[in-house]
Order: structure tokens, then C-alpha cells, then sequence
């Protein structure tokens, strides 16, 4: 991978360098079009108000990156320590705030996304592929219905990856998944980093299985939790991620796992109940863009999914129509 790739795989614009280094990192840097600032001998202060507003920080042994000086930073997506060793980088900190923490081992050649550099975050050595990026996309978001349908999830998640292109898939969809299940719950911002941390000390452990089955080179994800009924099965329609089943119910068509989507069961046949929900999303100026429509599922009730030109900020008036209804944003 060429050095100005590699650095343009990640959205950076601007990187500070605060030890002295080769000037050809300044160089690779700015042919990748990013803003690159040299500042040498800053002070802790003059570093916290320097990290503010950069995307990466590049050092050498010289400046000590501890939490606070982490903690201050707004929008600092990399750490790249040139050189040997990294112990003058609070890595711990850094994974905590969703941080990526490289080992530069030439100043001159700085290969963002290679994982024999990465310190932690090993999940975005395969996010920036093309084949990956739509697996992440399904697992987050079937980690998102799964929270949507179970509330408080705690204890054991499992995640059930089918097919032989999924064999090697774990290290980056287990934190997908975690993102999903978190972007509710913290306020902390959750990524393919901090998942796998974040999701642990909410009190989840997530675990992955693996089985060729039957289905070639295609896949196929399955979700369900120890404390939860519920059972998501995913996969990619070319680079869409989609929903085929909840709960034992198979849709007729495969669901786009995309926007603000509406499920829900009704308590009357799902052809009688569905204009009654159109006029309420009508009230609120909220358009219906597609709708999709399962078998029966475990309790003998079929799901509805109904995509939305925007989310519902209440779905009080439509719970007095139906037995079930969640709202997800993906």
C-alpha cells in the first residue's frame, strides 16, 4: 500500500507533529491532502490546546500522551508513536475514547491501516475493505435491533457468522456488533476501537461461532442473546445490508438495513391495520417509503417493517393498535 493511500484511508485533515521527525512524514502527509502542523517542545498546556482541534497526533519518546492530554482532545481519531515502543501513549485512555494508538516503526512510512503497526483497534485492519465494510454495516445494525427488542440486554451475546467469507471475520464484527448495541445506552462515542471495551463494562460478552454450512462463498449472520427470545438473522444483498428473519419469521422480501425503520406486529390482520398507521405518519408529515411484510414468527405473529423518510418521536399513538412496536435508526 502506498504511504499517501494508506493515510487517506482514514477521514484525517489535520495531524500535529510534536517531536522533531523526517521531514518526508510531512511530506506523505500533505500529498494525501492533509493539514499538517510541526510543533516541537510544547508544554502540557500548549499540548491540550494544540490536540483540540486535530485528527492525529504523530510523536516520538519526547511528549508524554497521558489521559488527560487525551481527554482534552475533540476530535482526535489516531495516535501514531514513531519508533520503538509505546509507553509514552496512555493506550488504555486512548481505546477508552474510541482512539487509534500505531506504531510508526519508519517516520517515513506511515501505514495507517496495517495491522502489524496497530497497538489496538485490530477491527479497522479489515474496515476499510470494500468486501468487509458491508458486514460491519449489518452486524451494527442488527446489534441495534436487537437492543431496540430486548431493552436491557446483559450477560452473553452470541453471534453466529455462516458461510466460508465470513470465516475470518470475528476480530471486526464483534465490536459492529457492540456499536449496536451501545448507541443508545452511552454517551460515549462507540467504534470498531472501544466497542469490544465499552461493551464489557456494560456487562456483555460477546462471542462468536463460525459454520461453512451450505452456503458457498456467500453468508449469513445470526444474533441472539442468553436473556432474550429474540433471534436476528442478517446478511448483503451486493453491498446492502439486510434483515431475513426475526424471530423464525421470514420476510417475503429482504429488509435494507437503512434510515429510521419502523417494526411492529399488529393486533388485527396486517392489510387491515396498515392504512390506519399510514394516516398517523401522515399527521406528523412522516412518509412511508417502502414497506415489507414476514411469516409468522415463533408467537404466530407476522412482523411489519416500514421505512421512513424520518424517525417518530412517539409511538404512543400508534401502540394502542398494535401488540409490538420499536422504532430503529441505522
Amino acid at each position: 500500500m502506498a504511504p499517501a493511500a494508506a493515510a487517506g484511508t482514514l477521514p484525517l485533515t489535520k495531524v500535529l507533529i510534536s517531536d522533531s521527525l523526517d521531514p518526508c512524514c510531512k511530506q506523505i502527509l500533505e500529498a494525501a491532502g492533509i493539514q499538517v502542523l510541526e510543533k516541537s517542545n510544547l508544554s502540557k498546556e500548549q499540548l491540550q490546546a494544540e490536540i483540540k482541534d486535530v485528527d492525529g497526533l504523530i510523536v516520538r519518546s519526547a511528549t508524554k500522551v497521558t489521559a488527560e492530554i487525551i481527554n482534552a482532545a475533540e476530535k482526535l481519531q489516531i495516535i501514531g508513536r514513531a519508533g520503538t515502543g509505546v509507553d509514552n501513549v496512555d493506550v488504555e485512555a486512548a481505546t477508552r475514547k474510541g482512539i487509534l494508538v500505531m506504531k510508526l516503526k519508519h517516520t517515513a512510512v506511515l501505514h495507517f491501516c496495517s495491522s502489524l503497526s496497530q497497538v489496538n483497534g485490530q477491527a479497522l485492519s479489515s474496515a476499510y475493505a470494500s468486501h468487509t465494510k458491508p458486514w460491519i454495516a449489518l452486524a451494527r445494525a442488527l446489534g441495534s435491533v436487537l437492543h431496540a427488542l430486548s431493552h436491557q440486554l446483559n450477560g452473553s451475546v452470541q453471534l453466529i457468522t455462516e458461510g466460508s467469507a465470513l470465516q475470518k471475520s470475528s476480530n471486526y464484527l464483534i465490536p459492529a456488533v457492540a456499536m449496536g448495541l451501545l448507541q443508545e445506552t452511552t454517551q460515549k462515542n462507540v467504534n470498531l476501537v472501544n466497542g469490544l471495551l465499552l461493551a464489557q463494562e456494560a456487562g456483555l460478552k460477546i462471542t462468536t461461532t463460525h459454520t461453512d454450512g451450505a452456503l458457498g462463498n456467500n453468508g449469513q449472520l445470526r444474533l441472539t442473546a442468553t436473556n432474550s427470545p429474540h433471534v436476528l438473522v442478517g446478511s448483503v444483498q451486493g453491498t446492502i445490508p439486510c434483515l431475513l428473519e426475526l424471530n423464525g419469521a421470514k420476510f417475503k422480501q429482504l429488509v435494507p438495513l437503512n434510515g429510521p425503520l419502523l417494526f411492529y406486529k399488529s393486533k388485527t390482520s396486517s392489510v387491515s391495520v396498515l392504512p390506519t398507521i399510514i394516516d398517523l405518519l401522515r399527521k406528523t408529515k412522516i412518509e412511508m417509503l417502502c414497506y415489507h411484510h414476514s411469516s409468522t414468527d415463533n408467537s404466530g405473529q407476522e412482523w411489519n417493517v416500514l421505512s421512513l423518510s424520518s424517525a417518530l418521536q412517539n409511538l404512543q399513538e400508534l401502540k394502542p393498535h398494535l401488540t409490538e412496536v420499536f422504532q430503529v435508526v441505522l
